[in-house]
């Protein structure tokens, strides 16, 4: 695939999240035939774009679209590369699929979808698996098998993204939306010999924890300009994301082992105890938390540009509006036990509730541009 060919590139490095690096230079925008291409996940396109497809990359300074559009004579630079395709990848559509299922009930699917031409970019992508880790072997020498992370995760996820330019190259209008679904459990249990001069003492615990995770986000992008004195345009982003996580764990220490003993034997010890356990306990501890959060943004950011005919003069006008509403609750429940008494010898409940935060900002920017002497 993509990233493949731009890791041969000399001095080019990609890191696992897509990150592109030449000779220790940030690589500010990735294109597809000089258009953004999911803007924001390089992922997506270097794990999906065929290396059979490419034919040629260049690398340069260059311009962002809203640069481009309102013809300003000294923009900033920006470190692009541009991934172009070959002449019969044009005008069609390129589709890959992966599927497969495993044992222990593990499973992989994906789709890539998308189709180029001069004027019009529309691609979609999907994929859900349980697999845990995503690294492929090859791809760099940090890749770490051991550093797979424990539990079981599933992941889902799905994208958009389109690009369009009229005929007469008066109007331009691009976007993206994407969704992200995630889960983790995780569960683990330890056994635990504490060897003392006074005498050995005998741990067991367990432990698990579950998070969920929803985002959602998305990003459009529409100019307009009228010959070459007017431009304009609007760019729209909103994101909504929702977490949910939950943990507990509980321990014992007694003075004598229990290797078989379960998480619900431990639970009940106290209210239905094996015979000749209670004795034994030296103490018991539970811990429980649970949180609860949500954010939304949204960010309108209109431009108007006139460029005074027949000089390099122009006169702009910016604004960008943000509204932010976020709401967080957490709960945390501890309690221990010593010994062969019931009662907690301590009790802790803490609760947190942060109310609704809501944040509007708008902030506008008017400028006049006059140029004295071109170089």
């Amino acid at each position: 695939m993509l990233d493949a060919l731009i890791a041969q590139l000399p001095g080019a490095k990609i890191d696992e999240n897509g990150k592109i690096t030449v000779n220790g230079e940030f690589i500010e925008s990735l294109l597809l035939n000089g258009k953004e291409f999911f803007k924001g996940d390089n992922k997506v396109m270097l794990d999906n774009i065929g290396a059979y497809t490419v034919k040629n990359i260049q690398v340069y300074k260059g311009h962002t679209q809203r640069e481009k559009w309102t013809n300003d004579p000294i923009p900033p630079q920006h470190l692009t590369m541009d991934v172009k395709l070959k002449k019969e990848y044009s005008n069609t559509w390129i589709i890959n699929a992966q599927g497969g299922y495993g044992t222990s009930e593990r499973y992989l699917e994906r789709l890539f979808a998308s189709w180029f031409s001069p004027k019009t970019t529309i691609a979609v992508s999907a994929n859900a698996n349980n697999l845990n880790d995503n690294r492929q072997p090859g791809k760099s020498d940090s890749w770490t098998p051991e550093s797979m992370p424990s539990g079981e995760s599933k992941n889902t996820t799905a994208a958009l993204t389109y690009d369009h330019t009229n005929k007469s190259e008066t109007l331009k209008f691009n976007g993206s939306l994407s969704a992200i679904s995630a889960s983790t459990d995780y569960n683990s249990s330890t056994s635990r010999v504490n060897f003392l001069s006074s005498g050995n003492t005998f741990d067991r615990s367990f432990s698990n924890s579950n998070t969920r995770l929803f985002n959602i986000s998305t990003m459009h992008d529409v100019y307009y300009r009228k010959s070459n004195s007017y431009a304009g345009g609007l760019d729209f982003n909103a994101n909504y994301s929702k977490n949910k996580n939950s943990s507990s764990a509980i321990s014992g220490t007694f003075n004598r082992e229990y290797a078989d003993m379960s998480r619900q034997a431990l639970e009940a010890i106290y209210s239905a105890p094996a015979p000749g356990v209670l004795e034994s306990v030296i103490n018991r501890s539970i811990t429980r938390s649970n949180s609860d959060s949500h954010s939304s943004l949204i960010s309108v950011s209109p431009f108007f540009s006139y460029t005074i005919p027949n000089t390099n003069d122009a006169l702009t006008a910016s604004a960008v509006i943000n509204y932010n509403n976020s709401k967080a609750n957490l709960w945390n429940n501890y309690d221990i036990n010593f010994g062969s008494d019931p009662e907690p010898a301590q009790l802790r409940r803490q609760y947190t509730d942060n109310s609704p935060n809501y944040t509007l900002s708008m902030r506008g920017n008017n400028t006049y541009r006059w140029t004295l002497k071109r170089s």
